[in-house]
C-alpha cells in the first residue's frame, strides 16, 4: 500500500499554512510603511507653504530692497 498521497497532501497543507503566515507578515510590514510614508508626507507638509500661495517673486524682491533702503 503507497503512502505517497498522505505525505504529499502533508507537504501541501505545510506549504499553504508557510504562505499564509507570510502573506501576513506582509501585510503587516505593508501597513507599517505605509504609516511611516504618511507621516513623512504629513511632516515636510506642515513645513512647507503651497508655491501658489506666495507672492511674485520679484515683487518679494522688490519690497524687501524698498524696506531695506528706508
Amino acid at each position: 500500500m503507497s503512502y505517497d498521497w498522505l505525505i504529499l497532501r502533508d507537504i501541501k497543507s505545510k506549504n499553504l499554512y508557510g504562505m499564509q503566515r507570510n502573506k501576513k507578515i506582509f501585510l503587516i510590514l505593508f501597513v507599517i510603511f505605509m504609516l511611516i510614508m504618511g507621516w513623512i508626507g504629513y511632516d515636510i507638509s506642515q513645513r512647507t507653504t503651497f508655491p501658489g500661495s506666495k507672492r511674485n517673486l520679484e515683487q518679494r524682491i522688490g519690497d524687501d530692497l524698498e524696506k531695506d533702503e528706508k
